[in-house]
């Protein structure tokens, strides 16, 4: 069986073509950069959903042989005041019924990915950094013992902060207390040691890329991938007062996360101080994978 799932994101659109037949075996993978969070009073605009309409056309082009497509959005569809516009469009001019995912639910896919693709020690924490939200999600004895969907990503910080270029050390304070703030009101995470934050999502495993680029002469970012706590903060502070002309010299930087890899990397440095984590796993699967096994454990 072939399943496709499409996950509406904040700042891109993502597809995966999945053959179930034995396992999951990922066949196909399309990406669009569509900046959905770009609204006027909190709503979409015309041209973004034309947009986003026109990769939703494209994308369906390709699932000729599909079984079955999932369809889902997340952050900027779900805060958007006309959500339901845009869902109705894309029923009318696509054909995709789209379901719109709850903060916690997007937090489970993350999770269910990671525990049927690799191995999870007790207390592992999953932080999958989005465009428009960060979920968390702490791991105990294989269920997830807590988890938050944060309604802040890389796109809506990068521009709360203007954080388009070299971050300036006012920048960077300014953020940090808000992500403070932001975890402080997270009682369960005060008092947890962590020994691996496993990170999802692209400007994430972008540091990871950059980690293997410079080390390991360039081989593919798997789930097993990992670093030192050490050696991740030394990539963010050599990149944080680059300017993103600087940064797209270093081997592994994807030219469409530039603008947001500083982002994410001070929010799991910051993880990695309060909670002492030691190392850093980086993951490629994420909702979409979690989806699909999701249909696979249905059968």
């Amino acid at each position: 069986m072939k399943i496709a799932v499409i996950d509406i994101g904040s700042n891109s659109i993502k597809m995966i073509i999945a053959n179930t037949d034995k396992g999951m075996t990922i066949e196909k993978e399309l990406k669009d950069y569509v900046i959905l969070n770009e609204k006027v009073n909190n709503m979409l605009t015309e041209d973004k959903m034309h947009e986003a309409i026109t990769t939703l056309i494209k994308f369906t082009h390709e699932c000729e042989d599909v079984n079955k497509i999932i369809a889902v959005a997340t952050e900027a569809i779900r805060s958007s005041a006309n959500q339901q516009d845009f869902v109705d469009k894309v029923k009318q001019l696509v054909g995709l019924d789209i379901r719109v995912l709850k903060g916690q639910e997007e937090a489970y896919y993350d999770y269910f990915a990671t525990i049927n693709s690799m191995k999870i020690a007790d207390h592992d924490l999953i932080i999958d950094v989005g465009g428009g939200s960060t979920e968390l999600i702490l791991v105990k004895d294989g269920n997830i013992e807590h988890s938050v969907s944060l309604p802040f990503g890389v796109v809506t910080l990068t521009d709360m902060f203007n954080l388009h270029d070299e971050l300036t050390n006012i920048q960077e304070n300014e953020l940090k207390n808000f992500i403070d703030v932001s975890f402080d009101k997270l009682d369960w995470i005060k008092n947890i040691n962590c020994p691996n934050l496993i990170g999802i999502g692209g400007s994430i495993t972008n540091i990871g890329n950059i980690h293997l680029a410079k080390n390991k002469n360039g081989l593919q970012l798997s789930p097993t991938n990992s670093i030192s706590s050490k050696e991740f903060k030394e990539i963010y502070n050599k990149l944080k007062h680059k300017t993103n002309d600087e940064r797209l010299k270093e081997k592994g930087l994807s030219k469409e996360e530039v603008n947001f890899v500083v982002c994410a990397a001070q929010i799991v440095t910051i993880l990695i101080d309060r909670l002492k984590i030691k190392n850093i796993i980086f993951s490629k699967n994420g909702v979409r994978e979690g989806l699909v096994y999701k249909e696979i454990e249905s059968y």
